[in-house]
């Protein structure tokens, strides 16, 4: 298939139920401050190609295609996060005389790091973006030399949460018992979670 060909860097599980990839225009998406859009029938919508895009909407695919065929999958991660999702656990901010999303910030601190189980204040808007901001962690994993700059924990959430919250490697175990995840990237995953989160716990202490 050419899904298969040309998202070769995607595990058999992303690319099970991904049909078929469009790029498209940026005002041509339904949503106007997203980059990317996922459809019900296994369509991605796409106005870049990075990585990390794909492995995000890809996400989404397989677990609206788990949803669809009465997999306990979500209920099971609803269980592990143990919070109400909403958009009103994030505040966004916005290009000026634009929708584009700049970004999301969480509402009771104002802070962009990983929090409550989740890598970044937008996982709290949904299921859905908790599981893709993790699976797009396969994108950033092996940075960790330019993730060491902890002025930007941000960008690779992942090297920092605070892996005293068992919400993150359960999520992960979750993530390769129904194949969002191969053997190897949950390894390479799990092995990096919270591994630079010393660099904020050292900062705060200079304060």
């Amino acid at each position: 298939r050419e899904i298969d060909s040309a998202f070769s860097f995607l595990n058999p599980g992303l690319r099970e139920h991904l049909k078929k990839a469009y790029f498209i225009k940026k005002e041509d998406l339904f949503c106007k401050n997203s980059s990317a859009e996922a459809h019900l029938e296994g369509i991605i919508c796409l106005t870049d190609s990075s990585k990390e895009t794909i492995f995000h909407e890809s996400a989404h695919i397989r677990e609206n295609a788990l949803d669809m065929v009465g997999s306990d999958f979500s209920k099971k991660w609803n269980q592990i996060a143990n919070f109400e999702y909403g958009n009103e656990n994030m505040v966004g901010s916005f290009l000026f005389n634009d929708s584009t999303l700049l970004k999301t910030v969480w509402k009771d601190d104002l802070t962009e790091c990983p929090k409550n189980g989740m890598l970044n204040p937008y996982s709290s808007k949904s299921i859905g973006e908790d599981v893709a901001i993790f699976v797009e962690s396969l994108e950033y994993v092996n940075k960790k030399e330019l993730a060491k700059n902890p002025d930007f924990p941000e960008f690779y959430p992942l090297f920092f949460a605070n892996t005293t919250d068992h919400r993150y490697q359960k999520k992960l175990d979750l993530l390769k018992e129904y194949e969002f995840l191969t053997k190897e990237e949950h390894e390479k995953l799990s092995k990096n979670l919270g591994s630079l989160n010393y660099l904020l716990k050292s900062d705060e202490n200079k304060k």
